[in-house]
Protein backbone atom coordinates (compact mmCIF):
# COMPACT_ATOMS: atom_id res chain seq x y z
CA UNK A 1 0.00 0.00 0.00
CA UNK A 2 0.99 3.59 -0.82
CA UNK A 3 2.17 5.98 1.79
CA UNK A 4 0.23 8.94 1.77
CA UNK A 5 2.95 11.91 2.93
CA UNK A 6 1.76 12.99 6.39
CA UNK A 7 2.05 16.94 5.19
CA UNK A 8 0.31 16.32 2.51
CA UNK A 9 -2.77 14.99 3.92
CA UNK A 10 -2.59 17.28 7.04
CA UNK A 11 -2.31 20.68 4.54
CA UNK A 12 -5.47 19.31 2.24
CA UNK A 13 -7.24 18.11 5.10
CA UNK A 14 -7.35 21.29 6.75
CA UNK A 15 -8.35 23.46 3.31
CA UNK A 16 -10.62 20.96 2.44
CA UNK A 17 -12.59 19.80 5.74
CA UNK A 18 -14.68 16.32 5.31
CA UNK A 19 -14.21 16.48 1.23
CA UNK A 20 -10.55 16.04 1.49
CA UNK A 21 -10.55 13.79 4.84
CA UNK A 22 -12.45 11.40 2.71
CA UNK A 23 -10.59 11.84 -0.18
CA UNK A 24 -7.23 11.43 1.52
CA UNK A 25 -8.61 8.08 2.95
CA UNK A 26 -9.37 6.50 -0.39
CA UNK A 27 -6.39 7.40 -1.94
CA UNK A 28 -4.83 4.23 -1.39
CA UNK A 29 -7.63 1.96 -2.80
CA UNK A 30 -7.81 4.76 -6.26
CA UNK A 31 -3.75 4.59 -6.20
CA UNK A 32 -4.20 0.03 -6.25
CA UNK A 33 -6.73 0.65 -8.76
CA UNK A 34 -5.00 2.73 -11.32
CA UNK A 35 -2.32 0.64 -11.27
CA UNK A 36 -4.37 -2.40 -11.99
CA UNK A 37 -6.22 -0.69 -14.72
CA UNK A 38 -3.58 0.45 -16.68
CA UNK A 39 -1.09 -2.11 -15.37
CA UNK A 40 1.40 0.01 -13.56
CA UNK A 41 4.53 -0.59 -11.52
CA UNK A 42 4.60 1.30 -8.66
CA UNK A 43 8.59 3.32 -9.03
CA UNK A 44 9.22 5.38 -6.09
CA UNK A 45 7.90 7.91 -3.82
CA UNK A 46 4.86 10.06 -3.80
CA UNK A 47 5.30 13.38 -5.02
CA UNK A 48 2.71 16.22 -3.38
CA UNK A 49 0.97 18.79 -5.48
CA UNK A 50 -1.56 21.00 -4.23
CA UNK A 51 -4.40 19.39 -4.67
CA UNK A 52 -2.89 16.32 -6.18
CA UNK A 53 -0.38 13.53 -6.03
CA UNK A 54 1.86 12.34 -8.54
CA UNK A 55 3.59 8.64 -8.51
CA UNK A 56 6.59 7.65 -10.16
CA UNK A 57 5.09 4.00 -11.99
CA UNK A 58 6.32 1.74 -14.92
CA UNK A 59 4.17 0.87 -17.54
CA UNK A 60 5.69 -2.02 -19.00
CA UNK A 61 9.21 -0.72 -19.72
CA UNK A 62 8.44 2.70 -19.52
CA UNK A 63 8.97 5.25 -16.69
CA UNK A 64 5.74 7.20 -16.86
CA UNK A 65 3.66 8.84 -13.97
CA UNK A 66 0.19 8.06 -12.32
CA UNK A 67 -1.86 11.66 -11.16
CA UNK A 68 -4.57 11.49 -8.62
CA UNK A 69 -6.42 14.58 -7.81
CA UNK A 70 -8.88 15.72 -5.74
CA UNK A 71 -12.22 15.43 -7.85
CA UNK A 72 -12.58 19.20 -7.52
CA UNK A 73 -9.57 19.53 -8.48
CA UNK A 74 -9.35 17.63 -11.99
CA UNK A 75 -11.13 19.82 -14.22
CA UNK A 76 -11.92 18.55 -17.86
CA UNK A 77 -9.97 21.81 -19.00
CA UNK A 78 -6.77 20.39 -18.15
CA UNK A 79 -7.16 17.09 -20.47
CA UNK A 80 -8.59 19.19 -23.08
CA UNK A 81 -5.23 21.42 -23.20
CA UNK A 82 -2.77 18.42 -22.72
CA UNK A 83 -4.73 16.42 -25.18
CA UNK A 84 -4.83 19.85 -27.75
CA UNK A 85 -1.21 20.54 -27.24
CA UNK A 86 -0.57 16.31 -27.67
CA UNK A 87 3.25 16.27 -26.30
CA UNK A 88 3.81 19.34 -27.90
CA UNK A 89 5.86 21.71 -25.17
CA UNK A 90 4.14 20.16 -22.24
CA UNK A 91 3.43 16.94 -20.49
CA UNK A 92 2.25 13.64 -23.06
CA UNK A 93 -0.69 12.71 -21.37
CA UNK A 94 -1.00 8.74 -21.96
CA UNK A 95 -4.20 7.85 -20.61
CA UNK A 96 -6.97 9.64 -18.52
CA UNK A 97 -9.28 8.19 -15.89
CA UNK A 98 -11.70 10.71 -14.99
CA UNK A 99 -14.23 8.46 -12.15
CA UNK A 100 -11.19 8.35 -10.55
CA UNK A 101 -9.90 11.90 -11.01
CA UNK A 102 -6.61 9.75 -12.59
CA UNK A 103 -4.38 10.75 -15.36
CA UNK A 104 -1.64 8.86 -16.65
CA UNK A 105 1.60 10.79 -17.68
CA UNK A 106 4.91 10.82 -19.51
CA UNK A 107 7.77 10.81 -16.71
CA UNK A 108 9.76 14.16 -16.21
CA UNK A 109 12.66 15.11 -14.30
CA UNK A 110 10.76 16.82 -10.87
CA UNK A 111 14.39 17.30 -9.66
CA UNK A 112 14.81 19.68 -12.87
CA UNK A 113 12.33 22.46 -12.63
CA UNK A 114 13.02 25.68 -14.87
CA UNK A 115 13.27 27.32 -11.50
CA UNK A 116 16.86 25.68 -11.34
CA UNK A 117 17.78 27.56 -14.33
CA UNK A 118 19.82 30.78 -14.19
CA UNK A 119 17.39 34.14 -13.84
CA UNK A 120 18.06 35.38 -17.48
CA UNK A 121 18.57 31.76 -18.77
CA UNK A 122 15.20 30.85 -17.77
CA UNK A 123 13.31 33.59 -19.59
CA UNK A 124 14.69 32.25 -23.15
CA UNK A 125 13.36 29.11 -22.33
CA UNK A 126 9.76 30.10 -20.69
CA UNK A 127 9.58 32.61 -24.10
CA UNK A 128 9.95 30.18 -26.39
CA UNK A 129 7.82 27.83 -24.46
CA UNK A 130 5.13 30.55 -24.44
CA UNK A 131 5.29 30.93 -27.82
CA UNK A 132 5.34 27.33 -28.68
CA UNK A 133 2.20 26.69 -26.43
CA UNK A 134 0.36 29.49 -28.82
CA UNK A 135 -1.66 27.27 -30.59
CA UNK A 136 -5.87 27.59 -32.29
CA UNK A 137 -7.61 27.03 -28.77
CA UNK A 138 -10.04 24.16 -29.33
CA UNK A 139 -13.68 24.00 -28.36
CA UNK A 140 -14.36 24.00 -24.83
CA UNK A 141 -11.69 26.14 -23.55
CA UNK A 142 -12.80 28.98 -21.30
CA UNK A 143 -12.55 32.32 -22.99
CA UNK A 144 -9.67 34.94 -21.46
CA UNK A 145 -13.07 37.62 -21.85
CA UNK A 146 -14.92 35.59 -19.51
CA UNK A 147 -12.06 35.30 -17.08
CA UNK A 148 -11.03 39.53 -17.51
CA UNK A 149 -14.55 40.13 -16.30
CA UNK A 150 -14.91 38.31 -13.72
CA UNK A 151 -11.93 40.21 -12.24
CA UNK A 152 -13.31 43.31 -13.05
CA UNK A 153 -16.71 41.97 -11.13
CA UNK A 154 -15.29 40.82 -8.66
CA UNK A 155 -12.68 43.51 -8.01
CA UNK A 156 -13.80 46.08 -6.16
CA UNK A 157 -16.11 43.78 -3.16
CA UNK A 158 -12.41 42.06 -2.85
CA UNK A 159 -10.53 44.81 -2.27
CA UNK A 160 -12.99 46.96 -0.01
CA UNK A 161 -12.59 43.50 2.46
CA UNK A 162 -8.93 44.68 3.00
CA UNK A 163 -8.25 47.27 0.66
CA UNK A 164 -4.42 46.36 0.45
CA UNK A 165 -3.22 48.73 -1.82
CA UNK A 166 -4.31 52.18 -3.17
CA UNK A 167 -8.24 52.27 -4.83
CA UNK A 168 -6.08 53.86 -7.90
CA UNK A 169 -4.50 50.62 -8.38
CA UNK A 170 -7.83 49.01 -8.37
CA UNK A 171 -9.03 51.24 -10.78
CA UNK A 172 -6.71 51.56 -13.15
CA UNK A 173 -6.57 47.40 -12.84
CA UNK A 174 -10.24 47.82 -14.03
CA UNK A 175 -10.06 50.05 -16.39
CA UNK A 176 -7.25 47.65 -18.62
CA UNK A 177 -9.14 44.70 -17.63
CA UNK A 178 -11.90 46.53 -19.31
CA UNK A 179 -10.31 47.32 -22.54
CA UNK A 180 -7.94 44.04 -23.41
CA UNK A 181 -10.08 41.76 -22.10
CA UNK A 182 -13.50 42.04 -24.61
CA UNK A 183 -10.69 41.81 -27.17
CA UNK A 184 -8.32 38.58 -26.38
CA UNK A 185 -7.65 36.64 -28.91
CA UNK A 186 -8.35 32.72 -29.84
CA UNK A 187 -4.88 31.17 -28.82
CA UNK A 188 -4.62 28.31 -26.17
CA UNK A 189 -2.51 29.70 -23.26
CA UNK A 190 -1.35 28.24 -19.58
CA UNK A 191 -3.01 30.79 -17.08
CA UNK A 192 -0.52 28.86 -14.86
CA UNK A 193 2.45 28.90 -16.48
CA UNK A 194 5.52 28.96 -13.41
CA UNK A 195 8.44 27.69 -13.27
CA UNK A 196 7.88 25.41 -11.22
CA UNK A 197 5.25 23.83 -13.75
CA UNK A 198 7.86 23.38 -16.19
CA UNK A 199 10.11 20.52 -16.11
CA UNK A 200 13.55 18.65 -17.44
CA UNK A 201 12.72 16.15 -20.17
CA UNK A 202 13.94 13.12 -22.05
CA UNK A 203 12.18 13.99 -25.21
CA UNK A 204 12.03 17.42 -25.04
CA UNK A 205 14.20 19.67 -23.10
CA UNK A 206 11.78 21.49 -20.66
CA UNK A 207 7.95 20.49 -20.81
CA UNK A 208 5.00 22.32 -18.78
CA UNK A 209 2.93 20.29 -16.66
CA UNK A 210 -0.73 21.41 -14.69
CA UNK A 211 -2.40 23.55 -17.44
CA UNK A 212 -4.71 26.11 -16.39
CA UNK A 213 -5.89 27.04 -19.81
CA UNK A 214 -7.92 30.01 -21.48
CA UNK A 215 -8.29 30.65 -24.94
CA UNK A 216 -6.79 34.46 -25.02
CA UNK A 217 -3.42 35.72 -25.73
CA UNK A 218 -0.42 34.45 -24.80
CA UNK A 219 0.92 37.40 -23.27
CA UNK A 220 -1.13 36.36 -19.93
CA UNK A 221 1.32 33.64 -19.08
CA UNK A 222 4.77 36.31 -18.55
CA UNK A 223 3.31 37.21 -14.93
CA UNK A 224 3.42 33.80 -13.19
CA UNK A 225 6.76 33.44 -14.80
CA UNK A 226 8.15 36.80 -13.05
CA UNK A 227 6.35 36.45 -10.07
CA UNK A 228 8.10 32.97 -9.19
CA UNK A 229 11.65 34.65 -9.60
CA UNK A 230 11.53 38.17 -8.65
CA UNK A 231 13.11 37.54 -4.97
CA UNK A 232 16.21 37.12 -7.42
CA UNK A 233 15.61 40.53 -9.03
CA UNK A 234 18.07 42.98 -7.72
CA UNK A 235 15.71 45.93 -8.88
CA UNK A 236 13.44 47.70 -11.86
CA UNK A 237 16.80 46.73 -14.49
CA UNK A 238 16.50 43.24 -13.93
CA UNK A 239 13.14 43.00 -13.96
CA UNK A 240 12.78 45.06 -17.60
CA UNK A 241 15.38 42.82 -18.58
CA UNK A 242 13.89 39.56 -17.33
CA UNK A 243 10.55 40.59 -19.56
CA UNK A 244 12.04 42.15 -22.62
CA UNK A 245 13.84 38.76 -22.88
CA UNK A 246 10.51 36.66 -22.10
CA UNK A 247 8.68 38.86 -24.64
CA UNK A 248 11.80 38.47 -27.24
CA UNK A 249 12.46 34.91 -27.05
CA UNK A 250 8.39 34.70 -26.97
CA UNK A 251 7.64 36.93 -30.35
CA UNK A 252 4.98 38.64 -27.61
CA UNK A 253 3.83 41.89 -27.91
CA UNK A 254 5.38 44.17 -25.13
CA UNK A 255 2.29 46.67 -24.65
CA UNK A 256 -0.39 43.57 -24.25
CA UNK A 257 2.31 41.65 -21.98
CA UNK A 258 2.59 45.10 -19.54
CA UNK A 259 -1.42 45.03 -19.80
CA UNK A 260 -1.57 41.71 -18.96
CA UNK A 261 1.13 42.20 -15.90
CA UNK A 262 -1.02 45.45 -14.42
CA UNK A 263 -4.07 43.36 -13.99
CA UNK A 264 -2.79 39.90 -13.15
CA UNK A 265 -0.61 41.42 -10.41
CA UNK A 266 -3.48 43.28 -9.02
CA UNK A 267 -5.84 40.19 -9.16
CA UNK A 268 -3.66 38.22 -7.85
CA UNK A 269 -2.28 40.05 -4.78
CA UNK A 270 -6.55 40.14 -3.77
CA UNK A 271 -6.42 35.98 -3.92
CA UNK A 272 -3.20 35.47 -2.50
CA UNK A 273 -4.29 37.92 0.73
CA UNK A 274 -7.78 35.71 0.46
CA UNK A 275 -6.38 32.46 0.67
CA UNK A 276 -3.66 33.05 3.95
CA UNK A 277 -0.40 33.93 1.89
CA UNK A 278 2.11 36.34 3.16
CA UNK A 279 5.23 36.40 1.22
CA UNK A 280 2.95 36.94 -2.63
CA UNK A 281 1.22 39.89 -1.60
CA UNK A 282 4.53 41.59 -0.74
CA UNK A 283 5.35 40.35 -4.24
CA UNK A 284 3.28 41.88 -6.08
CA UNK A 285 3.69 44.98 -3.83
CA UNK A 286 7.89 44.84 -4.92
CA UNK A 287 6.21 44.41 -8.53
CA UNK A 288 3.89 47.25 -8.99
CA UNK A 289 6.30 49.41 -7.50
CA UNK A 290 9.07 48.73 -9.87
CA UNK A 291 7.12 48.58 -12.39
CA UNK A 292 5.67 52.28 -12.01
CA UNK A 293 2.14 51.25 -12.12
CA UNK A 294 -0.78 53.59 -10.03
Amino acid sequence: MTEIPERFAETLIAREGVAGRAWIASLPGLIAEACDRWDLAIDGAPMPETFAIVIPVRHGDEPAALKLALPTALNGDEVIGLRAWDGQGVVKLLDVDTARGALLLERLDADRPLSAVPLMEAAGIAGRLIRRLAIPAPPGVPPLSARSAGIVTSMPERWAAGQPFPESLMASAIEVAGEIGPRAGSTLANWDLHHGNVLAGEREPWLAIDPMIVAGDPEVSVFPMVLRRVDEMAGPAVLRSFVDRVVDAGALDMELTAAWMHVRIADYWLWSLGIGLTEDPARCARLIDWLGVR
